[in-house]
């Protein structure tokens, strides 16, 4: 399925899971405070100059549970992959995805 646009939000919250950990090449998002955006600021000016680069986000819920977005740029295509496995509330599924540009907001 195609998408017009990527939509990334980094509002999600405010503490980490035992099952998983994040390290410091992922851009996290913790109840709106965000470390390592400049990661996904450095993704998005590779896609725009035709650049091959990936980006792996990790967003935390309420609830503390993890939900990872990976961003990938390669060969003039532009792939995300959303993993709620993590998160206990969600539906424990992997989304993957192509489109044909990436939006921040």
């Amino acid at each position: 399925m195609k998408k017009v646009s990527i939509l990334v939000l980094l509002s999600l919250s405010l503490f980490g899971c035992g099952d998983y950990s994040s390290s410091k090449h992922d851009v996290v998002n913790t109840l709106g405070t965000i470390k390592n955006l400049e990661l996904l600021e450095k993704f998005t000016e590779d896609v725009s100059n035709n650049k091959d680069s990936e980006v792996h986000v990790v967003n935390y819920t309420d609830e503390g549970d993890p939900v990872i977005h990976d961003l990938k740029y390669s060969d003039e295509k532009l792939s995300s992959t959303i993993d709620t496995r993590f998160d206990e509330f969600g539906d424990h599924g992997v989304i993957e995805d192509t489109c044909k540009r990436i939006k921040i907001i």
